[in-house]
């Protein structure tokens, strides 16, 4: 056994034993051992995960006892391993900030949202780098408790607080107008949550390239925000500008070009535009067939060209289309069936 086995080794029995000895309500015995699997997890090095997990553990330990003073330093040292591992979205990283934002909303004695940035600001400083993620957090909690108005406050006090630290073009703050449009989304506030979201297009526009396939992403999922609500909103010009990167970078015939041109189509059979959901149905029917493995992609948007070929009066066309529909369903089912047989046998 490597001499790194045998540190993990110990390292995971002293947390077991620790989470047994919690379950049991042996508080005592319960600190002794997270603190010896904090001093093993040191061992592994300063940026190592299972650090973290240590820092985590103890930090949870110690959280309604002394939040201020013993967990919370605990918390952001795990959050700055976990982030700089992980990244900023991953589970584990975001898991901490849930973990201190509640212990910020209960240090505030959930007085509401002025109280929770005051809090914020006396624990960590008014300009820490964390400070706004934390309220990120606080607002994900406002906004389950369907408190929406101190959700927006805090927002956006978190978007002030990253306009001033990181500046007004950085990543973050596109992320920061992204959440405050959904916020205003679900409120129905359309025109202000098309003013945030189309902000953080200009900043993703520059930070993740205007021709980059992530850039594209950005675009349809605006596109697909409006197309929910409005048949007649200017969703067309984010879709079609997102196929047009998607195909630049991937090409013609690709799978997630499909999704976007399908969005099209769909999007022009309910304005009743048929040549041009026709256009972009056999565009979509087109990549399916040459895509192996999607067969069932294929027969639902077949299936889709016959009905539009019947809100265009073509109903003998659309009767050659669903007897292709048929025949590739048959030839599925055999397949399915032989499968079956071959597995039972």
């Amino acid at each position: 056994m490597s001499t790194d086995d045998q540190l993990h080794r110990e390292w995971d029995e002293l947390r077991s034993k620790a989470h047994e000895a919690w379950k049991c309500d042996f508080l005592e015995e319960t600190g002794q051992l997270l603190a010896a699997a904090l001093a093993a997890a040191e061992k592994f090095g300063p940026a190592d995960t299972r650090l973290a997990e240590s820092l985590f553990d103890l930090a949870k330990f110690y959280d309604s006892a002394d939040f201020a003073t013993k967990a919370l330093p605990l918390f952001l040292h795990a959050h700055g391993i976990y982030r700089g591992a992980l990244g900023p979205r991953h589970a584990k990283t975001t898991d901490v900030l849930g973990f201190v934002a509640v212990g910020v909303m209960s240090k505030a004695r959930f007085a509401g949202p002025e109280q929770y940035v005051k809090t914020v600001e006396q624990l960590l400083g008014p300009q820490h780098a964390t400070a706004a993620l934390i309220l990120d957090e606080v607002a994900v909690f406002l906004q389950m408790d369907k408190k929406y108005a101190a959700a927006e406050t805090v927002l956006k006090y978190a978007l002030e607080l990253r306009e001033k630290t990181l500046g007004p073009g950085d990543a973050e703050v596109a992320e920061n107008l992204f959440q405050l449009a959904q916020l205003y989304r679900a409120r129905n506030r359309h025109a202000e949550a098309d003013g945030f979201h189309q902000r953080a297009l200009n900043i993703w526009e520059g930070t993740l390239g205007a021709e980059s396939v992530e850039f594209a992403a950005k675009l349809e999922a605006y596109g697909d925000a409006l197309d929910a609500r409005d048949d007649f909103s200017p969703a067309e010009k984010y879709f079609v500008r997102a196929a047009r990167i998607q195909e630049k970078a991937w090409g013609t015939n690709h799978p997630r070009l499909a999704q976007t041109l399908g969005k099209l189509a769909r999007r022009y059979r309910r304005q009743k535009l048929f040549f041009k959901a026709e256009e972009f149905c056999q565009r979509v029917v087109a990549i399916w067939e040459q895509t192996a493995g999607a067969e069932p992609y294929l027969i639902a948007w077949l299936a889709n060209y016959a009905d539009l070929l019947r809100d265009m009066k073509r109903e003998a066309e659309a009767d050659q289309v669903d007897a292709r529909v048929e025949a590739l369903r048959a030839v599925r089912d055999r397949a399915v069936r032989a499968l079956r047989t071959l597995r039972d046998s």
